[in-house]
């Protein structure tokens, strides 16, 4: 059906090897704080000074400059778009990162309708960061070679902030150089 767009991409398959101009740290140690007495010591310079130096004592911190190789976070996105009427589609991706040995996923659906020549409108929703609160909404703007965009994944998030594990907002301009007429317009 040419009314059906699917789409796949595979991102970050390898790693980065550091080997110069390095400093990595670690420490390890215990350090418990008993509260202070507010009656019977004030807090001065040397109080303060005398407690970092018994923070900085309870860590054996140790410096190494060898080279080491971090492995980068594999990326997998799946999609599909279909074309329900001449400017309206719909669609769903699906991205999955392995990162530090453990799989995030989320999926997205959307709807885009162009609205007048050269303006898109969408809003999608978003199974993301083990959340169901992700309402998204961006508009385009497209002409001769250029493209203007902005757009959330979360307009809830502006809302309520403080109930939202996550937002993104993202505007931009695109120069489309030498590329053909885009079949919306």
């Amino acid at each position: 059906d040419d009314r059906l767009t699917l789409s796949s991409s595979l991102l970050n398959l390898g790693l980065m090897r550091w080997s110069t101009e390095l400093n990595q740290v670690s420490a390890s140690g215990v350090f418990t704080y008993d509260e202070l007495d507010m009656e019977t010591n004030a807090i001065s310079w040397d109080f303060f000074n005398e407690f970092m130096d018994s923070v900085y004592n309870s860590f054996d911190v140790t410096v190494s400059q060898e080279p080491y190789v971090s492995f980068l976070p594999v990326q997998l996105f799946l999609g599909a778009d279909y074309q329900l009427r001449e400017k309206v589609s719909v669609g769903a991706v699906n991205r999955n990162i392995l990162f530090r040995g453990k799989l995030h996923s989320s999926l997205t659906l959307q709807a885009t309708s162009m609205f007048s020549k050269g303006f898109l409108a969408t809003l999608s929703w978003s199974y993301l960061n083990h959340s169901l609160l992700n309402l998204g909404a961006g508009i385009a703007y497209y002409g001769k070679g250029l493209q203007f965009h902005l757009l959330t994944d979360n307009l809830l998030g502006f809302f309520y902030p403080f109930d939202t594990r996550t937002i993104h907002v993202r505007m931009g301009i695109n120069l489309m150089l030498g590329c053909p007429r885009n079949r919306l317009s």
